[in-house]
């Protein structure tokens, strides 16, 4: 367990999961856009849903000062 955490600390860690959290933020931003991954349509259900979970973020963002 202790290796696990000291692992997970890594810069090559820590690179992989920021990789990771953007890409999910990109998905995001294209479903709320219409666009799925295969290039589909997104249906308004998930327009809605992937808006709502980028709108969680927004108070997070003007605490770090990422939004004014």
């Amino acid at each position: 367990m202790e290796q696990e955490i000291i692992l997970m600390n890594t810069p090559e860690k820590k690179l992989e999961l920021a990789m990771r959290m953007s890409n999910q933020l990109i998905y995001l931003q294209r479903m709320a856009n219409g666009k799925m991954p295969d290039g589909k349509e997104a249906t308004d259900g998930q327009k809605k849903w992937a808006l709502g979970e980028l709108m969680r973020l927004e108070p997070e963002f003007h605490k770090w000062g990422w939004l004014k």
